[in-house]
């Protein structure tokens, strides 16, 4: 995300100066995150995200929090899809649901692009879209909206 906001910034000449993207790997984005809020005020010094900003500090102990930051953009939103066994007895939505409450659930909440192959293989099955609308790759995949649940989970 941040190479092609880097990107757009120079294709539009919207910034003059130089621009260095570096990834610091560790801990979900607890190391980068880390190196960012140690720099509080300093205007040039940015970071991409998604929901680790928040769960990541719940997990684990780090030396900062999602209060560290000001948000500026939503630049993007990934919608998240539920999942269960091809073989399970799931088979809708609504099974799925029910059985959340009775702790027997053998499925996943996932982004499509992380389930992408086990659908296509067949040994996931997609329950639903959570986002108000669904992209073009699995139409027939109806959206919570769509089933009469008033809720859309994206992942920003």
């Amino acid at each position: 995300m941040s190479r092609t906001v880097v990107d757009v910034l120079c294709q539009y000449d919207l910034y003059s100066g130089n621009i260095m993207v570096e990834n610091r790997e560790g801990g979900s984005g607890a190391v980068g995150f880390s190196c960012v809020s140690q720099r509080e005020g300093d205007p040039y010094r940015l970071t991409t995200t998604s929901d680790n900003l928040i769960g990541t500090p719940l997990a684990v102990d780090t030396d900062w929090t999602c209060a560290d930051f000001i948000l500026i953009s939503l630049l993007a939103s990934d919608a998240m899809l539920p999942v269960d066994s091809a073989d399970s007895d799931f088979g809708d939505l609504d099974a799925f649901v029910t059985t959340l409450t009775s702790g027997s659930v053998d499925a996943v909440v996932s982004n499509p692009s992380e389930v992408a192959g086990q659908l296509e293989a067949g040994t996931r099955a997609a329950l639903s879209f959570l986002d108000s609308a669904w992209s073009t790759n699995k139409p027939e995949v109806l959206t919570f909206t769509e089933l009469g649940y008033d809720f859309s989970f994206p992942l920003s």
